[in-house]
């Protein structure tokens, strides 16, 4: 098992190579070597591996509904084979992107939405109308499930007056067509896209009342990537997670449970509680699907939050596993490298 993880800076530009390195040395730059694994292809401060990656994922916003300044919602980028793709576009995800890779923002070759509960969406606006405002000169593509057309008829309704004054009154955005949208609704499991060797193939979860709901799975070059979505526990996980390389699982943590259930009624926590993945039901799938690398999110990711939730997995499931955090990004190759934001608290790999 190839895993190295690591923690680097962001922002720093390259040429000052040498102020990088001292900056390392002061947020104190590390690597953990799963045995085995060779050295780590590291060299710091936000740089490309020195070891190419097939897929690279940058997990945007990793938070639940609530609104928390350390995690924003859902959302992830993941680029392959020259495609840059967003999977679900939560609150700030505009800004996490911008932090992650602006040269991008206006560029995404696509978006696709596993649902519309507004945790998963309520970015959207901001992503379009930044990305047109910012120069974006190609409609905005994008997947969803029955009624993403709808929603996205709605939003340019909300901001009809916006988009006349910058488009058509002022003329400060280059190019209208960059405030269009390519808009595909998709109801069950296939092929959705491919596009530069890069494939994605939709699939049905059990998101409860939520139907349908989606997850994704992303393959290019013999890697591959599976994002469950919001989603209880089904057959579909096991389908199209097996053996992938990077498993990202929708979990509520058994401290979630508990909160959930002194704050709510008995019947409004169990409906809540009912709509996601438990630590027991996640392990079973992670030990039937075997996945090189296991990674939480959707979930509340404070340190004693996150090691209480490693710890229930770990009664069923053995496997590499990291909970994961805002600008995490993951690069997959021969080896799977992780790097961490700076001043990351949370558990190391295990």
């Amino acid at each position: 098992m190839n895993v190295c993880i690591g923690s680097w800076g962001v922002g720093v530009l390259q040429k000052r190579r040498i102020a990088k390195l001292v900056f390392a040395f002061l947020i104190g730059i590390s690597a953990l070597i799963i045995p085995g694994a060779g050295p780590a292809a590291m060299d710091g401060l936000g740089e490309r591996p020195a070891e190419a990656a097939a897929i690279r994922v940058t997990m945007l916003g990793t938070g639940t509904p609530l609104p928390v300044a350390t995690q924003y919602g859902a959302s992830t980028l993941v680029e392959a084979g020259g495609q840059a793709l967003l999977f679900d576009c939560g609150r700030g995800c505009g800004i996490r992107l911008a932090q992650a890779r602006r040269e991008i923002f206006n560029k995404l070759d696509a978006v696709f939405l596993t649902h519309l509960h507004s945790d998963h969406v309520v970015g959207l606006p901001d992503l379009w109308l930044n990305g047109w405002t910012q120069g974006r000169r190609a409609p905005l593509s994008i997947w969803g499930p029955v009624g993403t057309k709808d929603m996205m008829t709605g939003i340019r309704s909300a901001f009809a007056f916006d988009t006349h004054m910058r488009g058509e009154v002022e003329r400060v955005p280059a190019s209208m067509t960059g405030l269009q949208t390519d808009i595909v609704e998709i109801s069950g499991d296939g092929v959705i896209f491919r596009q530069g060797g890069v494939t994605v193939t939709a699939f049905l979860v059990d998101h409860a009342a939520i139907d349908p709901a989606f997850g994704f799975r992303i393959d290019y070059d013999g890697k591959s990537v599976l994002l469950s979505g919001d989603t209880r526990p089904t057959e579909n996980l096991v389908k199209y997670g097996s053996s992938v390389d990077l498993f990202i699982l929708d979990v509520m943590s058994p401290m979630m449970i508990k909160n959930v259930r002194a704050q709510r009624t008995s019947r409004e926590a169990e409906i809540i509680i009912g709509h996601h993945m438990t630590a027991s039901q996640a392990a079973e799938i992670f030990a039937r699907t075997g996945p090189r690398l296991a990674v939480y999110t959707h979930t509340i990711n404070k340190s004693a939050v996150a090691a209480n939730l490693i710890a229930a997995t770990r009664e069923g499931y053995a496997g590499p596993l990291l909970v994961g955090e805002d600008l995490m990004e993951i690069s997959i190759g021969a080896k799977i490298l992780v790097r961490r934001p700076p001043g990351s608290a949370l558990p190391a790999l295990d």
